[in-house]
Protein backbone atom coordinates (compact mmCIF):
# COMPACT_ATOMS: atom_id res chain seq x y z
CA UNK A 1 0.00 0.00 0.00
CA UNK A 2 1.30 3.38 -0.51
CA UNK A 3 0.21 6.62 1.58
CA UNK A 4 -1.64 9.05 -0.10
CA UNK A 5 -1.08 13.15 1.05
CA UNK A 6 -3.30 12.95 5.04
CA UNK A 7 -2.05 9.72 6.04
CA UNK A 8 -4.77 8.26 3.90
CA UNK A 9 -3.62 4.80 2.25
CA UNK A 10 -4.87 3.12 -0.86
CA UNK A 11 -3.85 -0.04 -3.36
CA UNK A 12 -3.72 2.70 -6.31
CA UNK A 13 -5.86 1.06 -8.00
CA UNK A 14 -3.34 -1.85 -8.45
CA UNK A 15 -5.11 -5.11 -7.14
CA UNK A 16 -2.75 -8.63 -6.88
CA UNK A 17 -4.63 -11.53 -9.25
CA UNK A 18 -3.84 -13.76 -6.50
CA UNK A 19 -4.75 -11.78 -3.60
CA UNK A 20 -7.92 -10.33 -5.04
CA UNK A 21 -11.65 -11.34 -2.68
CA UNK A 22 -13.70 -9.21 -4.06
CA UNK A 23 -13.52 -10.47 -8.12
CA UNK A 24 -14.77 -7.88 -10.59
CA UNK A 25 -18.42 -7.89 -12.03
CA UNK A 26 -17.16 -6.83 -15.36
CA UNK A 27 -13.15 -7.01 -16.16
CA UNK A 28 -11.58 -5.98 -20.06
CA UNK A 29 -9.07 -8.56 -20.77
CA UNK A 30 -5.61 -7.64 -22.51
CA UNK A 31 -4.12 -9.88 -24.60
CA UNK A 32 -0.91 -10.81 -22.80
CA UNK A 33 -2.99 -11.51 -19.49
CA UNK A 34 -4.49 -14.33 -22.08
CA UNK A 35 -1.57 -15.49 -23.34
CA UNK A 36 0.22 -15.99 -20.01
CA UNK A 37 -3.48 -17.69 -18.83
CA UNK A 38 -3.03 -20.12 -21.50
CA UNK A 39 0.57 -20.56 -22.20
CA UNK A 40 2.06 -22.73 -19.19
CA UNK A 41 6.00 -21.81 -20.28
CA UNK A 42 4.97 -17.67 -19.68
CA UNK A 43 6.51 -16.75 -16.46
CA UNK A 44 3.20 -15.18 -15.65
CA UNK A 45 0.92 -18.61 -16.38
CA UNK A 46 0.27 -19.88 -12.98
CA UNK A 47 -1.13 -16.34 -11.52
CA UNK A 48 -3.03 -15.62 -14.59
CA UNK A 49 -4.24 -19.18 -15.26
CA UNK A 50 -5.17 -19.21 -11.73
CA UNK A 51 -7.54 -15.64 -11.83
CA UNK A 52 -8.84 -16.83 -15.58
CA UNK A 53 -10.68 -19.65 -14.08
CA UNK A 54 -11.87 -18.10 -11.06
CA UNK A 55 -13.50 -15.21 -13.35
CA UNK A 56 -15.02 -17.46 -15.64
CA UNK A 57 -16.30 -19.35 -12.48
CA UNK A 58 -17.98 -16.07 -11.17
CA UNK A 59 -19.32 -15.46 -14.42
CA UNK A 60 -17.44 -12.06 -14.39
CA UNK A 61 -18.44 -10.25 -17.63
CA UNK A 62 -15.16 -10.64 -20.26
CA UNK A 63 -14.74 -7.73 -22.41
CA UNK A 64 -12.71 -7.96 -25.67
CA UNK A 65 -12.71 -6.37 -29.35
CA UNK A 66 -11.09 -6.80 -32.76
CA UNK A 67 -7.92 -5.23 -31.63
CA UNK A 68 -7.23 -7.99 -29.01
CA UNK A 69 -8.52 -10.83 -31.52
CA UNK A 70 -6.02 -9.06 -33.80
CA UNK A 71 -3.34 -9.61 -31.70
CA UNK A 72 -3.79 -12.54 -29.90
CA UNK A 73 -3.42 -13.91 -33.33
CA UNK A 74 -0.30 -12.36 -34.06
CA UNK A 75 1.09 -13.59 -30.39
CA UNK A 76 -0.07 -17.40 -31.13
CA UNK A 77 1.82 -17.06 -34.67
CA UNK A 78 4.70 -15.67 -32.65
CA UNK A 79 5.15 -17.92 -30.24
CA UNK A 80 4.48 -20.92 -32.72
CA UNK A 81 7.69 -19.49 -34.77
CA UNK A 82 9.53 -19.35 -31.58
CA UNK A 83 8.72 -22.88 -30.61
CA UNK A 84 9.94 -24.03 -33.82
CA UNK A 85 13.06 -22.70 -33.84
CA UNK A 86 13.87 -23.53 -30.53
CA UNK A 87 12.97 -27.28 -31.31
CA UNK A 88 14.64 -27.38 -34.53
CA UNK A 89 17.74 -25.74 -33.65
CA UNK A 90 19.63 -23.40 -35.69
CA UNK A 91 17.35 -22.84 -38.92
CA UNK A 92 18.28 -23.51 -42.48
CA UNK A 93 15.57 -20.78 -43.75
CA UNK A 94 13.31 -18.75 -42.09
CA UNK A 95 10.58 -20.22 -40.60
CA UNK A 96 7.04 -18.37 -41.51
CA UNK A 97 3.76 -18.41 -40.15
CA UNK A 98 2.93 -20.28 -42.97
CA UNK A 99 5.31 -23.43 -41.52
CA UNK A 100 2.72 -26.83 -40.69
CA UNK A 101 3.78 -26.98 -37.12
CA UNK A 102 3.65 -23.52 -36.50
CA UNK A 103 -0.22 -22.88 -37.96
CA UNK A 104 -0.55 -26.25 -35.39
CA UNK A 105 0.94 -24.69 -32.28
CA UNK A 106 -1.00 -21.24 -33.14
CA UNK A 107 -4.04 -23.09 -33.67
CA UNK A 108 -3.82 -24.61 -30.46
CA UNK A 109 -3.84 -21.44 -28.27
CA UNK A 110 -6.05 -19.88 -30.20
CA UNK A 111 -8.62 -23.27 -29.75
CA UNK A 112 -7.92 -22.52 -25.96
CA UNK A 113 -8.77 -19.61 -26.38
CA UNK A 114 -12.24 -20.41 -28.52
CA UNK A 115 -12.62 -22.85 -25.65
CA UNK A 116 -12.76 -19.75 -22.58
CA UNK A 117 -14.97 -18.01 -24.71
CA UNK A 118 -17.62 -21.31 -25.16
CA UNK A 119 -17.30 -21.42 -20.99
CA UNK A 120 -17.30 -17.99 -20.37
CA UNK A 121 -19.56 -14.58 -20.35
CA UNK A 122 -17.63 -13.35 -22.90
CA UNK A 123 -18.80 -10.34 -24.44
CA UNK A 124 -17.29 -9.29 -27.95
CA UNK A 125 -17.63 -5.51 -27.86
CA UNK A 126 -17.41 -3.72 -31.40
CA UNK A 127 -14.95 -1.02 -31.29
CA UNK A 128 -16.80 2.39 -31.22
CA UNK A 129 -15.41 5.83 -32.53
CA UNK A 130 -13.10 5.78 -30.08
CA UNK A 131 -10.29 8.27 -31.79
CA UNK A 132 -11.11 11.04 -28.76
CA UNK A 133 -11.15 8.46 -25.87
CA UNK A 134 -7.66 7.20 -27.83
CA UNK A 135 -6.26 10.67 -28.44
CA UNK A 136 -7.07 11.12 -24.54
CA UNK A 137 -4.89 8.62 -23.20
CA UNK A 138 -2.13 8.56 -25.66
CA UNK A 139 -1.86 12.55 -25.04
CA UNK A 140 -2.33 12.49 -20.74
CA UNK A 141 -0.47 9.09 -20.05
CA UNK A 142 1.54 8.73 -22.86
CA UNK A 143 0.06 4.61 -24.17
CA UNK A 144 0.76 4.02 -27.74
CA UNK A 145 -2.96 3.48 -29.41
CA UNK A 146 -3.25 -0.09 -28.78
CA UNK A 147 -3.09 0.67 -25.43
CA UNK A 148 -5.14 3.66 -25.56
CA UNK A 149 -7.62 1.39 -26.95
CA UNK A 150 -7.56 -0.80 -24.26
CA UNK A 151 -8.05 1.38 -21.65
CA UNK A 152 -11.06 3.47 -23.48
CA UNK A 153 -12.69 -0.09 -23.44
CA UNK A 154 -12.58 0.01 -19.56
CA UNK A 155 -14.43 3.16 -19.65
CA UNK A 156 -16.25 2.59 -22.25
CA UNK A 157 -17.71 -0.62 -21.18
CA UNK A 158 -18.26 0.14 -17.42
CA UNK A 159 -15.73 -2.74 -16.56
CA UNK A 160 -14.49 -2.73 -13.59
CA UNK A 161 -11.07 -2.82 -14.92
CA UNK A 162 -8.53 -4.42 -16.81
CA UNK A 163 -6.82 -8.16 -16.64
CA UNK A 164 -3.09 -7.15 -17.61
CA UNK A 165 0.35 -8.27 -17.25
CA UNK A 166 1.51 -4.67 -18.60
CA UNK A 167 2.26 -1.77 -16.31
CA UNK A 168 1.86 0.39 -18.84
CA UNK A 169 -1.31 0.76 -17.88
CA UNK A 170 -0.44 2.19 -14.37
CA UNK A 171 -0.01 5.92 -16.33
CA UNK A 172 -3.65 5.88 -16.33
CA UNK A 173 -5.22 7.65 -13.30
CA UNK A 174 -5.90 4.79 -11.10
CA UNK A 175 -10.25 6.22 -10.95
CA UNK A 176 -10.12 5.33 -15.00
CA UNK A 177 -8.44 2.28 -15.09
CA UNK A 178 -8.51 -0.08 -12.46
CA UNK A 179 -5.66 -3.25 -12.69
CA UNK A 180 -5.89 -7.02 -11.97
CA UNK A 181 -2.25 -7.96 -12.51
CA UNK A 182 0.19 -10.58 -11.17
CA UNK A 183 1.75 -10.29 -7.48
CA UNK A 184 5.31 -9.85 -8.92
CA UNK A 185 4.04 -7.03 -10.98
CA UNK A 186 2.30 -4.90 -8.18
CA UNK A 187 4.68 -2.80 -6.47
CA UNK A 188 6.24 -1.56 -9.76
CA UNK A 189 2.59 -1.03 -11.59
CA UNK A 190 1.67 1.12 -8.12
CA UNK A 191 5.03 2.77 -8.58
CA UNK A 192 3.80 4.40 -11.51
CA UNK A 193 0.63 5.64 -11.18
CA UNK A 194 0.28 9.37 -11.64
CA UNK A 195 -1.00 9.56 -8.00
CA UNK A 196 2.41 7.91 -6.63
CA UNK A 197 4.38 10.47 -8.48
CA UNK A 198 3.14 13.22 -7.08
CA UNK A 199 3.97 12.38 -3.68
CA UNK A 200 7.85 11.80 -4.04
Amino acid sequence: MHALPGGASCDLGVEAMEDCQQLPAGVVLETGFVVSALEGSDPHHRACSAFLERIVRARTALFYNDLFELELHERAFELGTRDVRRRTGPPSGAVRYTNPKVRSLAGDLLDRWHAVVVRADAVHVELPNMLEDVRYFMERAGLSAAHAVQAGMVVASGADGIATVEDRFSAVNETLVRMYTPQRLVRRSRSRRPTARATM
